[in-house]
């Protein structure tokens, strides 16, 4: 099994993940949508309903800070280059969704 870091690697250096990943985010971080008309249409029809909505469970988990973010949020202004404790948050909250994402086989077995 792969560790983190070349799972991290795959995705960064695969451009299609990479437009999967924006195309996601977008999607979730858009305003929601006005009610439907009679025959509402998804926007990514590759996609069922049910794994937008594990994509949406996933990301909103992305958000909420644990005791490592608050830890790192807490050192900022000791730190020399405060302005990477901003890079590390990121990529613990990544970390933390990455098992999630595996499951679902969005992005083919890169995090098996």
């Amino acid at each position: 099994m792969p560790d983190l870091s070349e799972q991290l690697s795959a995705i960064l250096q695969n451009p299609e993940a990479q437009r999967n990943i924006q195309n996601l985010l977008s999607s979730l971080q858009s305003s929601p949508p006005e009610p439907p008309v009679p025959e509402p249409q998804n926007p990514f029809p590759e996609l069922d309903i049910g794994m937008l909505m594990k994509f949406r469970e996933i990301f909103s988990k992305m958000s909420c800070d644990d005791e490592n973010v608050n830890l790192l949020r807490a050192l900022r202004p000791h730190l020399q280059k405060p302005e990477k404790v901003d890079e590390a948050i990121n990529i613990l909250r990544l970390m933390s969704v990455l098992p999630a994402l595996g499951e679902t086989g969005f992005f083919g077995g890169i995090f098996r």
